[in-house]
């Protein structure tokens, strides 16, 4: 358990850091070129990338198989920066909301290399929209999610369990192209 307190310190801690950032990018945001935004969006990436992942206990059939899997982020982190940098309104303004939605960007599930790369195919190059939530991607590439050490889950289940943000879940639904 302090592993995990210590963890979440130092994600806190990082949150606060991409707090400072974005309301500098904010400032500029609407004047930037696209390349510039993407450069402001992945620094949100990188943040959270940077800090302790958090994992969920969720593990794909295949990685149970292989020694060292790999840990894919359950959210995609420069997508939401994105989608926190078109939407300051709603995303930096209020900074605890801002620090839960960095926090639920670290969460993390174990799956294959090649999954994790079919899993990336749901984001757009531009960064700028998503193919399907990022939950529906799992089912979308037909990955069956176990607990670790447990059996296998219903998705949607523990998806809710896990407490998303309102507002990020809302807003997603409107960047899938």
């Amino acid at each position: 358990m302090k592993n995990f307190d210590q963890n979440l310190e130092n994600i806190k801690d990082r949150a606060n850091l991409a707090w400072t950032l974005m309301k500098l990018f904010e400032e500029e945001w609407n004047n930037l070129s696209p390349i510039n935004q993407g450069t402001c969006s992945r620094t949100f990436y990188h943040q959270v990338w940077d800090a302790p992942k958090l994992h969920t206990g969720l593990i794909s059939l295949e990685a149970t198989e292989i020694k060292k899997p790999t840990a894919d982020h359950w959210t995609v982190p420069q997508f939401t920066g994105y989608m926190i940098l078109q939407h300051p309104d709603i995303f930096l303004v209020d900074k605890e909301l801002f620090v839960k939605l960095f926090i639920f960007s670290c969460q993390c599930i174990w799956v294959t290399k090649d999954q994790n790369g079919a899993l990336s195919k749901y984001t757009s190059k531009s960064e700028k929209t998503i193919k399907c939530t990022f939950n529906e991607r799992y089912k979308k590439e037909n990955i069956q999610l176990f607990v670790k050490g447990g059996g296998r889950l219903d998705l949607d289940e523990y998806y809710n369990s896990l407490n998303p943000p309102a507002e990020y879940l809302e807003m997603q639904q409107k960047y899938i192209a």
